[in-house]
């Protein structure tokens, strides 16, 4: 597993590699393929497989820069109660049990 797993399912990114394995491990568990996920997101395919395969953007190298420059990581968290609507890409149903 990439990444430092945490409890409750937490996920800790040190690299943009690490949080393209997570996005990969997360879209896998979810069922989808990247071209799904890219349609969700409105966003090519293309750009799907880039993330996944840790080429991140100058900006996401900078911003995991930053974070390591203050000793911080990034963490994936579950939304708990979050889930895709069936309505269309963008909408998330949340359940408020």
């Amino acid at each position: 597993m990439t990444g430092n797993p945490g409890t409750l399912g937490v996920r800790r990114t040190a690299t943009p590699s690490q949080l393209g394995q997570v996005l990969a491990d997360l879209r896998h568990q979810a069922g989808m393929n990247q071209q799904e996920l890219a349609e969700w997101a409105a966003v090519s395919r293309q750009y799907v497989s880039l993330l996944e395969n840790g080429e991140a953007s100058l900006q996401v190298k900078r911003l995991f820069d930053m974070f390591a420059v203050l000793g911080h990581d990034l963490a994936v968290v579950p939304r708990g109660d979050a889930t895709v609507s069936p309505h269309g890409p963008g909408d998330i149903d949340r359940c408020t049990g």
